[in-house]
């Protein structure tokens, strides 16, 4: 290990760290400059191998800044439509529903297709519908044999004998 601090800046470190990684990531340092086995610390740390030889790797390279937890510094993936085109995508969909056009996934899947000339998973446009505060409004698929007769005078009973068993006479 190169010595970059003292055993004592680095449990002064480790008592003011406010991140929970940074903070065990430290200890496990503090204690290695103190002389304890690599087995030893990793008990102690719960740090499996791996994630101690590369947290005292990352220390060596760069001191205290090697330990920091960088997750929260990263953006992600840049978003897969502009604002522009984003804007363009709901100016679309609440056309087409104004003029009774539902969209469903394929249907972004095309849209996107066409202005990026890349396709998409179904499960992007999902995203996308939601990041654009709108919901989905295609209705779930009826089966071909359903007889909506029949299912009304199911609904109509059931409730008539739920009311039945619950001694409540049904209303005119």
């Amino acid at each position: 290990m190169t010595p970059h601090h003292t055993t004592a800046e680095l449990w002064d470190h480790y008592r003011h760290c406010r991140c929970t990684v940074e903070q065990r990531r430290t200890q496990a340092i503090a204690l290695l400059s103190e002389g304890r086995s690599p087995g030893e610390i990793r008990n102690l740390t719960r740090l499996c191998r791996p994630t101690y030889a590369k947290t005292v790797h990352n220390y060596n390279k760069d001191g205290l800044t090697g330990l920091r937890d960088r997750r929260h510094e990263n953006p992600g993936a840049p978003t897969l439509l502009s604002d522009e085109q984003l804007l363009l995508l709901v100016q679309t969909v609440r056309a087409d529903y104004e003029g009774g056009i539902l969209w469903d996934a394929v249907k972004i899947q095309a849209f996107v297709e066409d202005l990026l000339g890349e396709k998409i998973h179904a499960r992007r446009s999902y995203e996308l519908l939601e990041l654009a505060g709108l919901s989905w409004q295609v209705p779930r698929p009826a089966h071909e044999r359903a007889d909506p007769r029949a299912q009304a005078d199911f609904k109509k009973n059931a409730s008539l004998k739920q009311l039945k068993r619950l001694s409540i006479s049904p209303q005119a």
